[in-house]
């Protein structure tokens, strides 16, 4: 008796097309790349840009009297954007992100709660909107302020960028670290680990931009000895009525000449930012160059003194402001002063 054994292959159903072509579609690593990131920040800081404004539009004498609390109106706005819409609560998408086709997410693949949601925002926001307050000088006497502000400032916001750029694959920062979280594109593969060691360099950089934030203040004490006079000209500027904020800047430039074909000129430029929007800026100006010209004899030894007057809100998210310049020779001003 002869037995035979035989193989009987069942054909599997065909793959749709659609299907297949779909799942190719999907990207290969989960995590978002720089350059969609950087579009999907600014699309959201266009957003921002844009609410900032209308604020602007309709209370503009309001955020002028804010003056350089206005960049704290700024944060109460981005900073719940970033953190609620970047939560469960926004499925971890701001307006640019899901225009962009990313999301925030924890590194188990589930959405951030509130709370994580805020502190990624807030270490995120809190050096963009420190960079370029208005801090008022006598603080920046106070050491240990002045190096937690450089860490907020300068270390943490270097930081940010710094691993956004390098840290691949997963370009997790330090907002990311905080709360255990990655930015990912949409759609996913199934299966996909979120999980990717970071290399141990990147710590050593970070420490030794840490280190380079403790030295500032002594940096900064350095530069106090060498700009001593600018330094009082400044307070000059700043303890003339109606002005909040002042600054000083010397340099040389190059002008057009037709006998040697060019000639440097000395200038010095003091700025005055006043705290309403009803300011008579050539009174101010007047008032600010008399005061140069007589207590310091710097401001007399340059060939052009210039006073710029400015009037305006700076939010953070937006800022408008209308300068007034006034550009003499010292001899110049002598002959409008009536001197």
């Amino acid at each position: 008796m002869t037995t035979e054994n035989a193989t009987v292959t069942v054909p599997l159903p065909p793959t749709p097309p659609s299907a297949a072509t779909s799942q190719d579609a999907l990207p290969a690593s989960p995590f978002a790349g720089f350059w969609r990131r950087f579009a999907a920040l600014f699309v959201d800081v266009v957003v921002l840009g844009l609410a900032g404004q209308l604020l602007g539009l309709f209370f503009y004498d309001g955020l002028v009297a804010l003056g350089p609390w206005g960049r704290g109106l700024g944060f109460a706005v981005a900073w719940p954007y970033f953190g609620l819409m970047g939560s469960r609560i926004g499925g971890g998408q701001t307006l640019g992100k899901r225009l962009l086709g990313l999301r925030v997410v924890r590194l188990d693949g589930q959405p951030l709660s509130p709370t994580q949601g805020l502190l990624r925002a807030a270490v995120l926001c809190v050096p963009w909107f420190l960079n370029g307050a208005a801090i008022d000088p006598d603080w920046l006497a106070l050491v240990p302020l002045v190096v937690v502000l450089s860490l907020l400032v300068f270390g943490a916001g270097i930081g940010l960028i710094y691993l956004v750029v390098f840290n691949r694959p997963s370009r997790r920062s330090l907002h990311d670290w905080a709360v255990g979280s990655v930015v990912v594109r949409e759609p996913q593969r199934a299966g996909l680990s979120l999980a990717a060691a970071s290399w141990r360099g990147h710590l050593v950089v970070l420490g030794l931009l840490g280190l380079a934030c403790l030295a500032l203040p002594f940096w900064m004490a350095r530069q106090t000895e060498l700009f001593g006079p600018l330094i009082a000209m400044q307070a000059t500027v700043a303890a003339q009525p109606g002005v909040r904020q002042a600054g000083i800047w010397q340099g040389t430039s190059w002008v057009a000449s037709t006998s040697h074909g060019r000639s440097s000129q000395t200038q010095l430029a003091a700025t005055a930012v006043v705290r309403s929007t009803e300011v008579d800026a050539g009174g101010l100006a007047d008032r600010i160059a008399r005061a140069l010209l007589a207590q310091h004899a710097q401001a007399s030894q340059v060939d052009v003194l210039g006073v710029v007057v400015v009037s305006g809100f700076d939010i953070g998210i937006a800022y408008r402001t209308q300068s007034y310049r006034f550009v003499y020779s010292p001899a110049q001003w002598r002959a409008r002063l009536g001197q």
